[in-house]
């Protein structure tokens, strides 16, 4: 989503990780799905994400956003982007950040980011361009993206308010949502009751829609850049 669209995604959704893994006793507590997403402007559908969540042996899993335009401006200038975060689950049932790789393309410029967390070591390496970083980790310490699945498993354990240390690209960045209340919202995928999650840091306000006994990932997610809109179209369950 940057000025494109995973970054709302991302930034919209930060949740809880608390650092001590032991991956080889823990089952994850979400399964392998796929969801798709309409993408809108002011209303207007302008792109489609598909974001997925596999195994990929080992105790680690891959969570992965895929966006391209569809339609408008979007569509004319090629723009799509692709965020893949491998993690692993604590016993707590919450996600640990392993690696982080988001890559834009479309119109005359192409962004990328990584971020390498090294618990062992307690450092996060994070390159974006010419520029890079290394920082001390936090307990708790997720990337962006992989702090989608963070926040659904808290609200499945029953959390209304989180704290959240999300690595951004210089340092641990801690975040606050709050469940603001139950609210009818209709999408492509249905009409559902959902928990509104709102973000209140540095003058931001974002919210997001989410039925957490249902699936692991927001039916709808709204405010950010540039009035985007994501809204749940599918959802299967692997």
């Amino acid at each position: 989503m940057h000025t494109f669209l995973p970054r709302l995604l991302t930034r919209a959704l930060p949740a809880l990780a608390l650092a001590c893994i032991t991956v080889a006793a823990t089952a994850a507590p979400l399964s392998a799905f796929t969801a798709r997403y309409q993408v809108e402007r002011d209303g207007a559908a302008i792109g489609e994400a598909t974001v997925s969540l596999r195994a990929d042996g080992g105790g680690r899993w891959v969570y992965r956003t895929e966006t391209k335009g569809t339609d408008g401006l979007a569509a004319l200038l090629g723009l799509s982007a692709l965020e893949v975060s491998t993690l692993r689950w604590g016993a707590d049932g919450r996600p640990q950040s392993l690696d982080y790789r988001y890559d834009q393309q479309g119109g005359f410029k192409q962004r990328s980011r990584t971020a390498h967390f090294d618990w062992q070591a307690g450092r996060i390496a994070v390159q974006e361009g010419k520029g890079r970083w290394d920082y001390a980790t936090a307990p708790g310490a997720v990337d962006r993206h992989a702090a989608t699945l963070a926040i659904a498993a808290a609200l499945r354990a029953g959390a209304q308010q989180v704290a959240v240390p999300v690595a951004v690209k210089d340092r641990i960045e801690v975040q606050h949502f709050a469940v603001a209340g139950a609210e009818s919202v209709q999408v492509p995928a249905g009409q559902f009751t959902a928990q509104r999650v709102e973000r209140r840091d540095d003058g931001k306000t974002m919210h997001s829609w989410y039925v957490p006994k249902r699936f692991p990932v927001p039916v709808e997610i709204a405010g950010g850049d540039g009035g985007i809109t994501m809204k749940l179209v599918s959802y299967a369950a692997q």
